[in-house]
């Protein structure tokens, strides 16, 4: 998991998301060829990008400390990056996303579905960049 954002207001965060995202898609398509030339199969991956408020901070104890988010943010980007496998596709994005970033990517909406933990259904959609 990634976090853009969360203890600098960072106002270009859901872009520098998909950007990050689009950048490791062309990264695997590469190794991937490698994987290709040398008779393995390829890698697939799902990202799952969502915005939002989330709790952040240091958790643990004196031994064992880690940074931390915490939501039902969080909760709402795990099932989207699930999606992915169900949709075949490698790049989700939430609607609260594709308003904060426009028209910069080729996107392409999806059906909007149920997921765990919310009565409504959700719109997101694919990357194709």
């Amino acid at each position: 998991m990634s976090v853009f954002g969360a203890l600098e207001r960072n106002p270009w965060h859901a872009l520098d998301a998909v950007e990050a995202a689009v950048g490791m898609k062309k990264a695997l398509e590469q190794y991937n060829e490698a994987l290709r030339e040398r008779g393995f199969p390829e890698l697939r991956f799902g990202v799952g990008i969502h915005s939002g408020t989330v709790v952040a901070g240091v958790v643990g104890s004196d031994e064992l400390l880690e940074f931390a988010v915490m939501g039902d943010v969080v909760n709402v980007v795990s099932r989207i990056e699930g999606l992915t496998r169900q949709l075949y596709t490698d790049i989700l994005v939430t609607n609260e996303v594709r308003s904060r970033i426009g028209d910069r990517f080729n996107m392409i909406e999806m059906q909007p579905a149920l997921i765990k933990g919310k009565s409504d259904r959700v719109v997101t959609w694919a990357v194709k960049d």
